[in-house]
């Protein structure tokens, strides 16, 4: 088994949609080989927000480092 060591900090931003704030893939093919996940970190500022949404093919984990929330779910 290999270890690869992603560091974080390099690993490019992208403004997302609207308001949900900036992105960057930390989890992929092109980075460790992964085929079947994805991980990314998700930096919002005040005001922003994330809408995620489920799949029946997929599933999110979604968590919260520092900060506040607010978690409305909608079905």
């Amino acid at each position: 088994m290999a270890v690869t060591f992603i560091d974080t900090v390099e690993c490019a931003r992208v403004r997302s949609g609207g308001s949900q704030g900036e992105v960057a893939e930390i989890l992929n093919r092109d980075l460790c080989g992964a085929r079947n996940v994805v991980g990314m970190l998700r930096w919002l500022n005040k005001g922003e927000s994330l809408e995620a949404r489920s799949a029946p093919d997929n599933h999110q984990l979604i968590y919260l480092m520092e900060g506040e929330e607010l978690v409305i779910v909608r079905r």
